[in-house]
This record gives C-alpha cells, structure tokens and sequence, in this order.
C-alpha cells in the first residue's frame, strides 16, 4: 500500500483494505497505569514476527512509548522506503507529522529524556515514508498489540 497523504483523522474516514504488510507498533502498560513503566514492540504484519520489544527506562505516558515505537520502526525501514509503518495511536502520529512532542508530563529519566531527543533529531534530519493510521474500528487491534487495554 503507498502512503496517504492525509491526516490520520482523514484516513479513519475512508475504508482502506487492511494492510498486509509493513510495519506495526504498539505499547503496553507494565505497571497497569498511565502514567508508568511502558514496553514497546515492532511487528512485521505478514509474518507477524515480534521484530523488536523494547522496554522504557522510567515512568513515562503511553503516547510517549508510542511515539517512540513509532520512531524507532520508521529507523528500521529508513532503507526500504515501500515498508510503511503503521499506528493506532493519532497522538503518535500527530507528534511524528509535528517533528515535536507535546506532553505536560514531566519526563525525569534521562536515558529517556536521550531517546526523546534522538527521536525528534531523527524525525527532522533524515526522510523516511509517513507513517499511517491502523485503523482499529476497521481491522481489529495491531499485531503488536499487547492485549492489556
């Protein structure tokens, strides 16, 4: 599937087919709160491979893993620009589409304060193919889905 280029808000009001392949990312409470100790996972859609779980150091919010997740699979495909990646988290991709996040959470960790920055960095030196929005009322949740919700 190419890239939309339209707003994830855009993109929940066409009913696109369920993609096949790519890239997708979710997040998951350890700590069962929000704020809290968050994972992350990367899974490849047609195999449905975990490709990466990362957990984050620090208290953190889900859309910050999200976003993190985000970026760090849009890293993964940075030399395969026909792997798109997919979110469910419109926070996420607003923040990636922005360049910026926008929380009023204090973040305190600075291995994670680190991962925020390298993430922004990355978002406005390289190019990368735009994320788009898994759309759950339409395919059921991601494949990385963490099943805690």
């Amino acid at each position: 599937m190419k890239a939309i280029n339209l707003t994830p808000k855009q993109q929940m009001m066409y009913n696109y087919p369920k993609p096949k392949k790519g890239l997708a990312v979710d997040c998951g409470s350890l700590s069962g709160k929000n704020p809290g100790i968050f994972e992350y996972c990367i899974v490849d859609i047609e195999t449905n491979k975990k490709i990466l779980n990362h957990t984050i150091q620090g208290n953190t919010t889900n859309n910050i893993a999200e976003f993190l997740a985000l970026v760090e699979a849009l890293k993964l495909t940075y030399d395969n620009p026909n792997v798109i990646t997919y979110s469910d988290s419109l926070t996420a991709l607003a923040w990636v589409r922005n360049k910026a996040i926008k929380t009023t959470f204090t973040i305190t960790n600075t291995n994670q304060l680190q991962q925020i920055y390298n993430a922004i960095i990355f978002l406005k030196t390289q190019t990368y193919t735009p994320p788009l929005f898994w759309n759950n009322s339409l395919f059921g949740e991601t494949p990385a889905d963490y099943g805690n919700k």
